[in-house]
């Protein structure tokens, strides 16, 4: 979905997660323009303020993870710096996870770990779920401008590799540039080492994003097996006569 920056948001009904306990939140970002102000992709409000952000800090210049200390108009504010800068028209995975045994909350970026960020106490928000925005003294603010895909909330807090998969697609089981130029089979570069073949590869050179297809897979051992695969795949730019450029990457995920 998009926002405007000015009043596009969207709602829950109601609460989503408990903010006072283990939970997580993730979404891939993408941003037109370097923002002049905080802005908030995700948070969970109460009365007057919202538990936790997942935001770009204008202030920091990075993505960050902030948490509350109340449901107050000044409440004490607990961030996670990221370090990381938007990159303008790119996509990131912003991952917050908060961890309440052992009192921090920390940000991922496309699966880089940021340093953590110590927590006293969190309160559970018990409002809204809202994308777009958060709630500063009871009133909407930090709208968000740009485009955000794919939200997950756990009422856990993920581990790194579950954050790294996230990245690299849930249940994929390689990942292929078809950037070798000439042959019949593109090489996984995941380290699963998985061979899809020309079949795979002549429906990305029809420009197919997603289907399903028979395509011969290594299958470690030396021999060959035929599992049926559903491949999905993100284009970055379309070879000559659609576009400039060569194609650069695509996923194949195997079902």
């Amino acid at each position: 979905m998009s926002f405007d920056g000015s009043s596009g948001y969207a709602a829950t009904s109601g609460p989503v997660v408990p903010t006072n306990a283990n939970f997580t939140v993730a979404a891939w970002v993408r941003l037109p323009a370097i923002p002049t102000t905080t802005q908030t992709v995700i948070s969970e409000v109460g009365s007057h303020g919202g538990a936790f952000a997942l935001q770009y800090r204008a202030d920091l210049k990075h993505w960050a993870f902030t948490m509350t200390s109340a449901d107050g108009d000044t409440p004490v504010n607990v961030t996670a710096d990221s370090g990381v800068a938007p990159v303008v028209g790119n996509w990131a995975l912003l991952t917050g996870v908060y961890d309440m045994a052992a009192g921090k909350t920390q940000i991922y970026v496309s699966g880089t770990p940021g340093p953590t960020a110590a927590v006293p106490s969190a309160w559970n928000a018990g409002g809204p779920l809202l994308l777009g925005r958060t709630q500063t003294a009871g009133v909407a603010s930090e709208f968000s401008r740009g485009d955000v895909d794919d939200v997950r909330i756990w009422d856990r807090a993920v581990y790194k590799d579950e954050i790294v998969r996230l990245v690299n697609g849930s249940s994929a089981q390689g990942e292929w540039l078809f950037d070798e130029g000439s042959g019949t089979t593109s090489i996984d570069t995941s380290g699963l080492d998985q061979q899809v073949a020309s079949l795979l590869r002549r429906d990305m050179d029809n420009g197919t994003q997603r289907g399903e297809r028979d395509c011969p897979c290594e299958n470690g051992a030396g021999g060959y097996a035929r599992p049926r695969a559903r491949y999905f795949v993100r284009i970055r730019a379309l070879p000559w006569p659609h576009g400039s450029g060569s194609m650069r990457q695509a996923t194949g995920r195997l079902s």
